[in-house]
């Protein structure tokens, strides 16, 4: 191989690094900014009775994608920290029966106490009763109506909602 020919392969190697390396700086760039604060889309996502007032929330698989080449998703899980508007939420009862807390669920987004919540108990099964201020939760998706549970914590700020979307199948 001559001395131009092996510049040309040098060049063309850096060149395709340096590609992929810029679309995996991108790719974690659009990790980032899966939050949202749109009420109309996450009341179009799951049933909230009555309806926010104002939420953020964010939809995460487990395990997260945070680049490189996507693996299997084993759970979808939906976090949401929601204000009412007008009418409170129904009262809460003490909690019974049993969570797992995903290991990505202390969003950092989410206020001190929620965050702080779900980052004691991540990856774990929980009996709800240990949980302060917390009960269960259910209720469906929107567009195919299955029903989807998880649990509710409550502060005089507002709601903490963590809903197991889907899960592996149990085998």
């Amino acid at each position: 191989m001559n001395k131009r020919a092996r510049i040309s392969s040098i060049f063309i190697a850096l060149a395709l690094c340096a590609g992929v390396i810029l679309s995996g700086c991108q790719e974690k760039k659009e990790n980032v900014d899966k939050v949202s604060n749109d009420i109309a889309a996450l009341r179009a996502l799951v049933a909230l009775d009555p309806a926010p007032g104002k939420a953020r929330w964010e939809v995460f698989g487990t395990p997260e994608y945070t680049g490189g080449v996507p693996g299997p998703t084993d759970f979808v899980t939906l976090v949401a920290e929601i204000e009412p508007a007008g009418a409170k939420a129904a009262p809460l009862q003490p909690g019974a029966g049993t969570v797992w807390i995903a290991p990505e669920a202390p969003r950092p987004w989410l206020t001190a106490p929620f965050r702080e919540l779900l980052a004691q108990h991540k990856n774990s099964t929980v009996a709800l009763s240990a949980l302060p201020h917390c009960q269960a939760f259910r209720t469906t998706l929107v567009k195919t109506g299955k029903a989807v549970e998880g649990f509710r914590c409550d502060q005089a700020s507002g709601s903490l909602i963590y809903l197991t979307l889907s899960g592996a199948p149990s085998g």
